[in-house]
């Protein structure tokens, strides 16, 4: 459908179907918070896990369908690019020490999330580097791995925190009786407006790439990936202004877990292995990704001090580190 549009009118489609996917991002957050008050489900749980799921599905859509268009290294470039935009996000709210102040009590939850986040991207990343060919049924065994990961980090997640996460006096909600159908409709409307606005956001995306001659992998990484956690950003607004900090920066890590599933799904959509048609300057985006989480990780930790401070060098040191990631992509991209 976009295949004969000017570069103005792609980019007008690009944007038109990215407010639909923040739009319908929100009413997934509104959703999502809906459900954890008529479950009694702690906050960080609900931003770690459901949240992240939700507000990854763009990344899911938009990868799924670049991947059936041919354009493999978009939507890689959009998983790490993403892990990097939202680290930024998280950054930006460190410049304010107050809005997650409170962070550092669920230390052990959020180290656990940032553990399996750094495991999830070094090792898709060690696979685009290596061109990983192997494939057992169709599929990479690297993706089959990630999904593994995943569901073993899960299933230990519930078992060791759900019960003291609920009992935490900051999380515990009284869930009123029956008013859990309606958030469940809410939320599956929306994520049907992400999937029927996400293909059309590819292949905008796709053909953009093409007529700026940037490539894929370019547009991916900065364009894309950051229009895809457009929706991340909308939920720590959202968490920052209800005072649920712990639901924001939670989300943050647990989608940067999530979106390493994406490529699973990616590898169900393409032929052959997904890691073997990547370009390996994937492995910047993704080494940036792994070192924002852990300067985020240490920054949101630290207990907050006894003086006064606006600003944070955290937070700075963040942005910087993006900046020169971002940069470095460019230019690589663009000598190539």
């Amino acid at each position: 459908m976009l295949a004969e549009t000017t570069a103005w009118t792609t980019l007008a489609w690009l944007v038109a179907s990215g407010l639909v996917m923040i739009w319908a991002a929100t009413h997934l957050t509104q959703a999502a918070e809906q459900i954890a008050t008529s479950t009694g489900i702690g906050q960080y749980w609900v931003g770690a896990m459901l949240l992240a799921a939700a507000t990854s599905l763009p990344e899911l859509a938009v990868d799924v369908t670049a991947v059936r268009l041919g354009a493999s290294n978009l939507a890689a470039g959009d998983l790490f690019g993403s892990g990097m935009a939202n680290m930024l996000i998280l950054a930006l709210l460190l410049l304010f020490r107050g809005s997650v102040a409170t962070c550092w009590r669920f230390g052990h939850e959020l180290s656990r999330t940032v553990g399996l986040a750094l495991v999830m991207t070094a090792l898709a990343a060690m696979a685009v580097l290596l061109r990983a060919q192997t494939v057992w049924f169709g599929l990479s065994p690297v993706s089959l791995v990630l999904v593994g990961i995943y569901l073993m980090w899960t299933r230990s997640a519930f078992q060791q925190d759900a019960a003291d996460i609920g009992d935490a006096p900051t999380e515990r909600t009284s869930p009123p009786r029956g008013s859990w159908r309606w958030p469940v409709g809410r939320f599956g409307l929306a994520a049907l407006a992400i999937f029927s606005s996400a293909p059309l956001f590819a292949a905008a995306a796709h053909r953009l790439a093409v007529l700026s001659g940037l490539g894929d992998t370019t547009v991916g990484t900065i364009m894309v990936g950051v229009s895809t956690s457009l929706p991340e950003l909308t939920v720590s607004l959202a968490a920052l202004r209800m005072g649920a900090s712990s639901l924001a920066v939670g989300n943050l890590f647990g989608s940067n877990a999530f979106n390493m599933l994406v490529f699973f799904a990616m590898d169900c959509a393409g032929r052959g292995s997904i890691f073997a048609a990547l370009d390996p300057t994937h492995v910047l985006s993704a080494l940036g990704a792994t070192l924002l989480m852990g300067l985020g990780l240490v920054a949101v930790l630290r207990p907050p001090s006894s003086r006064l401070a606006l600003l944070e060098p955290s937070g700075l040191s963040m942005i910087a580190v993006y900046v020169a990631i971002m940069t470095t992509v460019l230019l690589h991209t663009s000598s190539t």
